[in-house]
């Protein structure tokens, strides 16, 4: 056990902590932990609230979300489109963060979504496809066509 000083916002509390291995997790808050700050855990709005201080809890190393066509359209034969998708969950409001969006393996379309960065617009992204085929291709609304995530600066070669 070792005892650090826990920075939460503007908030030092010391704190003892057990060293353990979880590979996934960055941060285990016991009960006793929790108690003693008379915190207020709210699961649905991944807020932790201290000292009537809300704190929220999505870190953009976690914020993942399915794009989804917000309509149908055709992507005419050897050419490609532009069109808005909704995320399939709320990305972190307020965040001016970049977003990668990447592709979705696509069984049932043969189209190709291009992997692009966009500035985070919390409702809606503009994802592009390609067609290669001789044909033109309905893509259906709702359609799952790729996922976001947030780009952390570290990962930007320089």
């Amino acid at each position: 056990m070792i005892t650090l000083n826990l920075l939460i916002n503007d908030h030092v509390i010391p704190q003892s902590f057990h060293i353990l291995h979880y590979p996934h997790t960055s941060l285990v808050l016991g009960m006793d932990f929790l108690q003693t700050q008379e915190a207020k855990l709210d699961i649905a709005a991944q807020t932790l609230t201290i000292k009537d201080e809300d704190i929220n809890l999505s870190s953009p190393a976690n914020c993942t979300a399915l794009l989804r066509t917000c309509y149908k359209f055709t992507v005419p034969a050897c050419s490609d489109a532009l069109f808005l998708t909704k995320p399939s969950k709320q990305q972190l409001p307020g965040s001016n963060q970049s977003l990668l969006i990447q592709p979705l393996p696509s069984r049932k379309l043969p189209v190709l979504t291009a992997r692009l960065v966009t500035s985070n617009n919390e409702d809606r992204q503009i994802c592009c496809v390609f067609n290669p085929t001789d044909k033109d291709v309905l893509v259906p609304i709702n359609h799952p066509i790729a996922k976001n995530s947030y780009l952390s600066e570290e990962n930007i070669l320089p």
